[in-house]
């Protein structure tokens, strides 16, 4: 019985030090980031491994009832497979992957009053009841309404003349007039550095003034992506500096935010933006900002002052990590593609999930469990909506108080324009 003890209890904990190994190694030369075959066989061996545990458990205590002797062996026991435990559980310097509270599949509904002709450069808002699409050519907005998907007033041009727009980008963020409370519209041009306030209610009615045009404060820098505007602030990313800059125009001054996440991989500067390039939403009201990465299933919450409130893994990195060490071998990288636009209320935040590597997603077509991820702003996972009908999104928006996500989908060829219920 003694010599099965033994056999057990080593046989037990030198198999979780093994396993904590190949789960914590990158250089493990089969494809970990497929994240279903990674819970499905972790789950079956932690079963083995809690059997085997209860059973070696059970023979300990009849050898220390029978031998009479001290219990340090058996407190040494637990220390040692708690610490292989926790060395299984442990990678990338963060414990555990969260899961989300509820998980549902949701299909999409096209809307046939609406097609959307555009090279690309596509972006949406709801405001009230009002669906707003930008494009970067013809028409720069259409404005609609969601109770009946009319048309309800078109206006822009593109150009570089007074009022017209370059490379119009809408941004999530809008503001109300202190005169009549209408939505106020924010598109940044990234050509021209300027942002265009436009006064929704002055637009549909045709007021003379609903449209102002003004440069950016901080002219001296180029922006690669700009995600927040309103009368105190300008959130972006610069060229060739931090993850992004929350710009006071106030004091005229800028607050920097390192890359982060940090990893246990090591990635070259030159590399830093593509991993990290993020996706970002900012909620003026409480001074926080929702920051996502592209290739890293994680999501940031910090505050204006520079304080992370809450950073928050939805899946593990072995997808950047064997697509790093392929690189080094063969010159091609195809990573997962995670969060890639953020859409957001005061309550709370939804990010697009590519949840495939960009091969599957660009190239090959062949993408499958494209998803919607909810948190609140405490960086709390809520639910996720998996696209059951596998269609996808390039750009959306989300009606918050009807709980609708619209949708553009620029492979359909007929509509292009879906609704998913999110009730």
């Amino acid at each position: 019985m003694k010599r099965l003890s033994r056999v057990v209890f080593s046989g037990l904990i030198i198999w979780l030090l093994i396993l904590s190994f190949i789960f914590r190694n990158e250089t493990i030369d089969f494809q970990l980031y497929d994240t279903y075959y990674v819970i499905g066989v972790s789950f079956a061996l932690l079963t083995f491994a809690g059997l085997t545990l209860l059973l070696g458990l059970i023979l300990e205590l009849q050898k220390s009832q029978k031998s009479k002797s001290s219990p340090n062996k058996l407190v040494s026991f637990w220390v040692l497979v708690s610490l292989a435990f926790w060395l299984l559980n442990c990678t990338d310097n963060k414990c555990t992957v969260q899961q989300f509270n509820e998980e549902v599949s949701i299909t999409g509904d096209c809307i046939k009053d609406i097609s959307i002709f555009s090279n690309g450069n596509v972006n949406l808002l709801v405001v009230d009841s009002l669906l707003i699409v930008q494009k970067g050519s013809g028409k720069v907005l259409s404005i609609y309404n969601t109770n009946n998907f009319q048309l309800i007033a078109e206006y822009g041009a593109i150009g570089n003349g007074d009022l017209e727009f370059s490379a119009p980008h809408l941004l999530k963020s809008y503001s109300r007039s202190l005169v009549d409370k209408s939505p106020i519209l924010h598109v940044y041009d990234f050509d021209r550095r300027m942002i265009n306030k436009i006064n929704l209610h002055g637009l549909i009615v045709g007021r003379a003034d609903f449209h102002e045009q003004k440069a950016i404060e901080d002219r001296s820098n180029y922006y690669l992506n700009f995600y927040f505007s309103s009368d105190e602030y300008y959130v972006g990313v610069l060229e060739g500096k931090e993850k992004f800059i929350l710009f006071d125009r106030k004091n005229k001054s800028e607050i920097g935010f390192d890359y982060t996440p940090p990893l246990d991989i090591e990635i070259e500067s030159s590399w830093l933006y593509s991993v990290y390039r993020p996706a970002i939403s900012v909620n003026e009201k409480e001074q926080k900002i929702a920051v996502a990465s592209i290739l890293i299933p994680n999501l940031e919450i910090w505050d204006f002052s520079q304080r992370n409130i809450a950073s928050v893994n939805f899946d593990s990195i072995d997808s950047l990590k064997y697509a790093l060490t392929e690189y080094q071998k063969s010159g091609e990288f195809d990573s997962k593609h995670f969060i890639v636009d953020i859409d957001s209320n005061e309550d709370y935040i939804i990010g697009l999930n590519y949840n495939n590597s960009s091969t599957a997603i660009y190239k090959h077509y062949n993408h499958q469990d494209l998803n919607f991820l909810q948190f609140d702003w405490d960086g709390n996972l809520l639910k996720k909506f998996i696209l059951a009908d596998n269609k996808f999104v390039e750009s959306f928006a989300v009606d918050f108080t009807n709980k609708k996500v619209y949708c553009y989908l620029p492979h359909e060829k007929e509509h292009n324009l879906y609704v998913y219920d999110l009730n």
